[in-house]
Parts: structure tokens; sequence; C-alpha cells
């Protein structure tokens, strides 16, 4: 790694910091009211809501200490575990979203079977609906976030937004809708926005399970290394290894080569087939 990429990863990881402080601080805040109301209102979808704050503010805190660590103890060879590390947070991060969607079914679940009353409140049902637009601010300061750094941990952070908004939206409604009915309607949507939650957040662990395990499919495999036989008398290939970054598959290619000119060649016609990048380790 050239010392221009590495000051520029350094860079990246620092705006991840404030990335994941400003997480934890916005959802702790937003974490304390949404448990305030909850508790006073009785109203499950609210609470839960503040649990699902409470898991994003501890992986923002939990992510910040490990980054900073690592960026602490920067080095050539510490700098390049910062990209796996931002995946493996990544990874950690979706499985909180899933914990957290698990946790709303049950708890949804438990006051379907034993209702109990939801006290209405326009003050509370106000302040809820207020986070809902505050959710929707942080998702455009994460973006800026994202843009500077391209980090796959604040994409995530991104996207979360996206749900713990609509689940805000919904407890809103359930909310207002329960002044009027004595039916479990705040279970009901509980179990129905739960669902919405585990479906988008086991996606985004999938995703993010590939990328930290360097996943390739056997057809890209298959494809690149076709490429590579077409040029079998030029080259001899001893081993590939794959690499997924989550932005490129990077495949580094241990080989004999005769002819350097070749190598050019290989690597244009991988890229623009397979969308693969190679890189060369001649021995």
């Amino acid at each position: 790694m050239s010392l221009c990429e590495e000051g520029e990863l350094m860079k990246n990881g620092r705006v991840v910091l404030k990335a994941c402080a400003f997480s934890f601080v916005a959802n702790f805040i937003l974490f304390a009211v949404k448990l305030y109301i909850g508790l006073r209102t009785n109203s499950i979808s609210i609470y839960s809501d503040a649990v699902n704050n409470m898991f994003d503010s501890l992986s923002g805190a939990v992510t910040f200490a490990f980054l900073y660590y690592l960026l602490k103890k920067s080095s050539e060879g510490m700098s390049g575990m910062l990209k796996k590390s931002e995946q493996l947070f990544s990874f950690v991060i979706s499985v909180t979203v899933v914990a957290a969607g698990l946790y709303f079914a049950y708890t949804s679940l438990e006051r379907l079977i034993y209702p109990t009353p939801v006290w209405f409140s326009t003050l509370y049902a106000a302040i809820v609906a207020a986070t809902a637009g505050a959710k929707a601010v942080m998702y455009f300061i994460y973006s800026a976030f994202e843009k500077k750094s391209g980090s796959p941990v604040v994409r995530v952070m991104k996207i979360d937004c996206i749900l713990d908004m609509f689940i805000t939206v919904v407890s809103v409604i359930t909310l207002l809708v329960s002044q009027y009915s004595d039916y479990a309607f705040d279970a009901v949507c509980g179990l129905l926005i739960s669902v919405v939650i585990l479906i988008s957040a086991v996606k985004m662990l999938i995703s993010n399970a590939k990328k930290l395990i360097n996943y390739v499919s056997s057809a890209t495999r298959e494809k690149v290394s076709g490429i590579l036989a077409e040029y079998s008398e030029s080259i001899t290939v001893k081993e590939l290894d794959y690499q997924n970054d989550g932005d490129a598959v990077v495949c580094y290619v241990t080989a004999q080569c005769e002819d350097n000119s070749t190598l050019e060649k290989v690597k244009q016609k991988c890229l623009e087939e397979v969308d693969v990048h190679l890189c060369f380790v001649i021995k």
C-alpha cells in the first residue's frame, strides 16, 4: 500500500469515527425519549422502537471503539485491516438489526396474546412523530458521511435510518388508532413491522456476510479461470486468491509469465467481461 493510499484510508477512517460518534449520541437521545413515552403510554410499538434505537446506539459505540483502536495503532499492516474491519462491523450492525426485529416480534406476539390498554396522548404522539423527522435528517447526514468515506458501515447506518423511520411512523399510527379501539392494533402492527425489519435485515446480513468472507460466485470464478486459460501459453497460473471489499472483486493471481504485455490484455478482458480486477504476483 502506497503512502497516498494509506493516508486516504486513514482519512476515511476518521470520517467513519465521526459518523459512529454521531450515531451513538443521536440514537441514544432518541432511545431515551421513546423509552419514556413508551412506558408512559404502555405502547409496545413505541417501546420496541426505543429498544431498536438502543441497539443502533450501542452498535455505533462499539464500532467507534474498535476503529479508534485500529487508527491509533496505525501502520501499513493495521491500515490494511481497516477495510476488512469495517465489513466486520457492518455485519455486526446487521446482526443487531435482526436481533431488534426478533425482539420486536416476540414482544408484539406477547402483547397480542395478553392485550393491555394503551394510553393516548396528543403531545406524546407529536413527539414520536418528530423523531421520525429526526431519522430523516440523520439519513441525509449519513449520506454526507458516506460520500466522504465510501464506508460500508455508514451505508448500513443510512439504510437502517429508512427502516427506523418506517417503524416510527407505524408506531405513531398505532398510537392514534388505539384511542378509538380496545383491540390490540398495537401488537398487530408490531408484528407487521417486525416482519418488514427481519426481511430487510436478513438481506442486509447476507450481503455483509458475503463481503466479510470474500464470497465470489462459482460462475465468476469459472469465467476468470476460463479467461486465464485462453492465455495459458504465456501465463502459468499457480494460485488464485479472491478478495471482495464490497465495492469491487479483486483476484490476486500468482503466476509465471514470459510476456508482460499479455498481462495488461488479460486484466482488461477480465474487467470488461467479468468485472473482476486482476492483480498479478509474478514468481
